[in-house]
């Protein structure tokens, strides 16, 4: 795993992850990051995302036709 030496997400990449989980970007709650993998808060849940997952959304999101 990589070390992630920010603990907040990229917008961008928080916009894909709410967008791809069909929720606005501001009902998604950043909770940090530890070595690379971002926590969030989503409709009462509390979950995971890698880095490497966050960077594949957005690409995908900023190349959809």
């Amino acid at each position: 795993m990589t070390n992630t030496s920010s603990t907040s997400v990229n917008p961008a990449q928080k916009e894909a992850l709410a967008i791809s989980l069909n929720i606005k970007p501001s009902e998604l709650e950043s909770l940090g990051a530890d070595n690379g993998t971002y926590k969030f808060k989503a409709n009462g849940k509390t979950f995971s995302v890698h880095e490497s997952t966050l960077s594949n959304l957005e690409f995908y999101r900023a190349n959809a036709i």
